[in-house]
């Protein structure tokens, strides 16, 4: 399929820098963001961790300062985890 597409010119500029710093033509780069947002595959990641807009992740960002300072992980963090993973995906 073949698509035409009109954009300004300060977005072609900005696709065109995105492209280039991806190491990809202006074409391959537009099909993968496409087929990215088609696709828009679920790898599983919690909905916290989840990033749909920038908006969220600055609202996730902000949520995470406000909730305090960070805690080291204890042994019992790092078996809770260790236990989810190997529940979630085997081994």
């Amino acid at each position: 399929m073949t698509i035409q597409l009109h954009v300004p010119d300060d977005l072609r500029d900005k696709i065109a820098k995105r492209a280039e710093e991806s190491g990809q033509s202006v074409e391959q780069y537009l099909q993968s963001l496409i087929r990215a947002d088609a696709d828009d595959e679920d790898y599983g990641s919690p909905e916290s961790v989840s990033v749909r807009s920038h908006d969220d992740l600055v609202r996730k960002l902000d949520e995470a300062i406000a909730s305090g300072p960070a805690t080291p992980m204890t042994r019992a963090d790092w078996a809770a985890l260790r236990k989810n993973i190997t529940d979630r995906f085997g081994r």
